[in-house]
């Protein structure tokens, strides 16, 4: 059972309260905003100014745990106070007045989960219940920290250039302040964090070897290679001049394409013949390096400029198992950085995981 604060004699005015208000906060955004990706501290700030005007009236309603999870059809004089919650952070746009978990709570729970980063489910758990029983001022929190972190970009003069959100697992590739490419991404784990960094991707390298790390060597391949006779033909890995490697060929761990920016980590961009890893909701897998859902995607744009490399020419080149480096013409700037907070296209406020502690050490 659900239990709230607010007694049901205010709904009414509540309703038209928050009617009110969400018009004027969507009248606030405008058709630039939605263009340019890069006025994330004004997004921002619109959302912190809504979000603080609500936050008593949000946070007012707590919700108890239940003991079965709803799903769509059920009915329970509770799950209208869910929807109260939902509406007052604008996952659901129209509020119907009832005790039906209808399609427009079912949407507004999948908005509510993909702009916190969370597995769709359909349903409604008390897993779901706790996150909304957190109080805004977390949220809050972290828009103010994110506004800083992303001032920076605000002014930024490059006209293109890649960023990579290692909290939301993802790369775009934005030109003149749009995004023309996106896609998903694998980050390093907690343990072997991935590093923000500013530089510039200057050499493809086309069915690269994968030159194997002395800590990766030493503490992972090592122990296999005693354990298993056989382990480095079955990974086609070879001894080179007293390191290891894996030969290129589609089984190899950087896959069939690398991604070259010179920086102090050793860390570098590539494929990966892991490809169901994109399908997890957090994708925190890697050493440290980067692995791109479409690698192919983003060399036909590098190298756009180069009549010699066109899909065709990329497709015979990593037929052939024979690693080939390319320099880019124009190298693209590249970023990679980290954002807990920031506006979409819908201009829907995304909330992501602080999976490396950064925020929480902010505080």
């Amino acid at each position: 059972m659900i239990y709230c604060m607010i007694k049901a004699p205010i709904t009414i005015i509540f309703i038209v309260y928050f009617i009110l208000v969400n018009c004027v906060f969507s009248q606030n955004t405008t058709d630039t905003k939605k263009k340019n990706y890069l006025s994330q501290s004004i997004l921002l700030q619109d959302q912190l100014i809504y979000l603080e005007k609500n936050k008593s009236s949000y946070d007012l309603i707590q919700i108890k745990r239940v003991k079965t999870n709803y799903k769509l059809g059920d009915t329970s004089n509770d799950i209208i106070f869910i929807k109260k919650k939902l509406m007052l952070l604008g996952d659901i746009k129209s509020f119907n007045v009832n005790t039906i978990f209808d399609s427009s709570l079912l949407t507004g729970i999948n908005n509510y989960q993909k702009r916190n980063g969370l597995r769709i489910s359909n349903l409604i758990k008390n897993d779901l219940i706790q996150k909304l029983n957190q109080s805004l001022d977390k949220t809050i929190f972290s828009i103010k920290l994110n506004m800083k972190r992303w001032s920076y970009f605000d002014t930024l003069t490059l006209s293109e250039f890649i960023l990579i959100n290692i909290p939301e697992y993802e790369l775009r590739l934005i030109k003149n302040k749009e995004v023309r490419i996106e896609m998903k991404v694998i980050v390093g784990k907690a343990t072997n964090k991935t590093p923000q960094l500013n530089s510039a991707v200057n050499y493809i390298v086309f069915c690269p070897y994968w030159n194997v790390p002395n800590s990766i060597l030493t503490k992972e391949i090592m122990p296999l290679i005693k354990r298993y006779p056989n382990y480095l033909s079955t990974f086609s890995m070879e001894w080179n001049n007293g390191k290891l490697r894996q030969m290129p060929g589609r089984s190899n761990a950087l896959g069939l394409i690398k991604f070259i920016f010179p920086n102090p980590y050793d860390v570098y961009m590539h494929d990966t013949p892991l490809k169901n890893l994109f399908k997890e909701n957090e994708r925190a897998f890697s050493h440290g390096c980067i692995r791109l859902e479409q690698p192919k995607k983003l060399a036909e744009y590098l190298l756009k400029d180069s009549q010699r490399w066109r899909e065709n020419d990329i497709d015979l080149t990593v037929n052939k198992n024979k690693e080939q480096w390319v320099k880019i013409n124009q190298p693209m700037p590249i970023m990679i950085k980290y954002f807990t907070a920031w506006v979409d296209e819908n201009q829907s406020l995304q909330l992501r995981k602080d999976i490396y502690n950064l925020d929480e050490k902010s505080k």
